[in-house]
């Protein structure tokens, strides 16, 4: 009896052991909360200084060279470059300075926005520490008195696919100052009427870029990108205090469009989810068209059977793949990918970072032109015809580039990316039958996309604004009304469909950043965000 007794106590001492490892944390998932306690930063980059009139006339005659099509928006820019000009003269009367310009084409620098680059420490998708790099931008001046900042900014970027695209890369000469960055940047000096003061403007690289441009980007992991972005705001904002000082009642508020609209999202849900909103004096988020709802998106580009950016579809296959910890060494990309969208190369092209997501779409129309169109395992790129109807495209097509005629509507079919088994399985659910072994990755496939539905277990505490676009062919709209759905009767949150004489949503984005959200900062800023009349905008053509 007494041998028994022993043998039962060490038997139930191991039961327990063996229970105690199963509650321990799943080493495979990071734990993602906080931020990184010792808030380092170093400055890499040379401190460099952009004139206001400097700015608008650059992208003005960018816009000429790029968008002379597009009446609507080059008026625009030349009111906010006429607007420049006049507020850079009176502060010249004002102060009683001299006009004369020391800036490129006579463009005076006393006024207007300096920036440079950081680095800070945060944590990678491995769970471990991890360098990486942010634009810093601050407001400059001059002529009467060099500002100190009222707010901060907390810029998220959009979608890129080379490594020049990324934030801290601005100012470069061949650096395009139309592109979202560029946008976020100008907010550091505004002017006018009701203007949102002077801008603290930090925009951190996302993981794979920058200082981690031989990273995978952990495209649409929402939780773990605004965890970095947030490490560099904090940096960001203790390097600028070495120098300067924020004003006394500073607020912060995040502001993105496309992928940088769901980071916004990300950094609003990832701050009052861990009780943040004092140490960033947080006052809410503006967003554009952001894919929120990534399952969603998925599930419309399977239901419509059409995908109008397969680049980016081929980004979030190959990110969860690599970063997700549901798929991380368990599962390849060709259980998800048709071998015909594997051999196009676009993987490869993903992986270098050497060109913008606009050539990659280029060479996949390239690649699908090689092809006769009855050659059904040949990827294929459609195109709408004269008579509405889409065909495929044809050798003898020539001269045919990306965004040019027919190519703004040029798609592909959602059979010829998606293996069978994973398209039939999102487009049927638990009712389609197939082998467990095939069955096993797409559902964890289905989880890690679930794991980044932002409108889930959250509902906003500060105020949030939506804008979204009925016609956006590749962030479709249900990301949008999925938000306002889960949100109903939230006294915090404002949506407004808009619409435009554009039809693609990199035009809309330039909406978004020359028209739209510029009112939405300022409601925010001024606490007038329950104030702000969104109904006026619903109906509006921009």
């Amino acid at each position: 009896m007494k041998t028994d007794g022993i043998l039962f106590i060490a038997t139930l001492l191991v039961i327990l052991a063996s229970c105690s490892e199963k509650m321990e944390p799943n080493p495979e998932i990071p734990e993602i909360t906080g931020l990184t306690e010792d808030v380092y930063f170093e400055q890499v980059g040379q401190t460099k200084t952009m004139g206001l009139v400097e700015h608008y006339d650059r992208l003005l005659k960018e816009a000429t060279e790029n968008n002379a099509d597009d009446t609507d928006y080059l008026n625009y820019i030349q009111e906010q470059l006429d607007s420049a000009k006049l507020f850079q003269q009176e502060c010249f009367e004002q102060s009683g300075a001299n006009s004369s310009g020391d800036g490129p084409s006579g463009n005076n620098r006393a006024l207007g926005y300096q920036y440079t680059t950081i680095r800070y420490k945060s944590i990678g998708y491995d769970g471990r520490e991890v360098i990486l790099s942010a634009l810093v931008v601050w407001p400059f001046n001059t002529l009467i008195a060099d500002p100190d900042a009222n707010n901060v900014i907390i810029g998220c970027h959009c979608t890129i696919g080379s490594n020049k695209e990324r934030p801290t890369n601005f100012g470069d000469d061949d650096y395009s100052i139309q592109t979202d960055v560029g946008m976020m940047a100008c907010c550091a000096k505004t002017y006018g009427p009701g203007a949102a003061y002077e801008n603290l403007v930090i925009i951190p690289d996302y993981q794979g870029f920058g200082a981690t441009h031989g990273d995978v980007h952990p495209y649409l992991s929402q939780t773990l990108t605004a965890r970095q972005v947030l490490d560099g705001v904090r940096a960001g904002i203790a390097f600028y205090q070495m120098s300067h000082k924020l004003e006394k009642n500073w607020k912060s508020l995040s502001l993105g469009y496309s992928q940088g609209g769901s980071v916004a999202m990300a950094v609003h849900r990832y701050i009052e989810k861990n009780n943040l909103e004092s140490e960033f004096n947080f006052a809410g988020s503006v967003c554009g068209n952001g894919p929120y709802d990534p399952l969603a998106t998925l599930k419309r580009y399977v239901d419509d059977d059409k995908v109008w950016m397969p680049v980016s579809a081929a980004m979030m296959m190959y990110s969860m793949c690599e970063t997700s910890h549901r798929l991380k060494g368990k599962h390849t990309i060709d259980k998800f990918l048709t071998q015909k969208f594997i051999d196009s190369g676009v993987i490869e092209l993903i992986k270098a970072k050497e060109i913008d997501t606009d050539k990659m779409q280029q060479k996949l129309l390239d690649y699908s032109m090689k092809f006769d169109t009855s050659n059904t395992d040949s990827l294929g790129m459609w195109h709408a015809d004269t008579d509405g109807y889409f065909h495929p495209y044809r050798k003898d097509i020539t001269n045919v580039k990306w965004k040019s005629g027919y190519i703004k509507t040029a798609y592909a079919r959602t059979l010829d990316l998606l293996t069978n088994d994973c398209y039939m399985y999102f487009l049927h659910g638990d009712i389609y039958r197939i082998d467990a072994n095939k069955r096993a990755p797409i559902v964890q496939l289905e989880k890690a996309l679930n794991d980044n539905v932002l409108w889930k277990n959250w509902t906003p505490e500060h105020p949030i604004f939506l804008y979204h676009t009925e016609e956006d062919e590749v962030v479709v709209v249900e990301n949008f009304r999925n938000c306002l759905k889960a949100w109903e009767g939230s006294d915090m949150v404002k949506g407004a469909i808009y619409k435009g004489r554009t039809h693609t949503h990199v035009n809309y984005g330039k909406v978004f950043f020359m028209r739209t959200c510029s009112e939405g900062i300022k409601a925010i800023f001024n606490n007038k965000a329950h104030e702000y009349d969104f109904e006026r905008i619903k109906t509006g053509t921009w």
